[in-house]
């Protein structure tokens, strides 16, 4: 999506995978079920991948990009989307 070649730039980046399983026996809780944990004093609840990207950025992103193709018809700047499920490996 953009303005053209002499418009610079932005990319927008998100990810949908989680840290593998494996070794299980280093996780604090089972990796597969959500647990009550307590952090700084307070109950909070965990889970592999909870609080991690999972591309929770993209969708704001695109329906920004969306509203400003709506109100002015073009966009200021070029604009790249990059969503990967391979971030926690190493993005091969």
């Amino acid at each position: 999506l953009g303005a053209g070649p002499g418009a610079p730039t932005a990319l927008v980046y998100g990810h949908f995978d989680v840290q593998p399983v494996d070794p299980v026996e280093l996780w604090e809780h089972p990796p597969f079920a959500a647990a009550v944990a307590v952090r700084d004093g307070e109950e909070v609840m965990v889970a592999r991948g909870a609080s991690d990207d999972k591309g929770a950025g993209v969708l704001p992103a695109l329906q920004g990009v969306e509203a400003v193709l709506q109100e002015t018809g073009s966009l200021p700047i070029n604009i790249k989307f990059m969503v990967e499920g391979m971030e926690e490996i190493g993005s091969p």
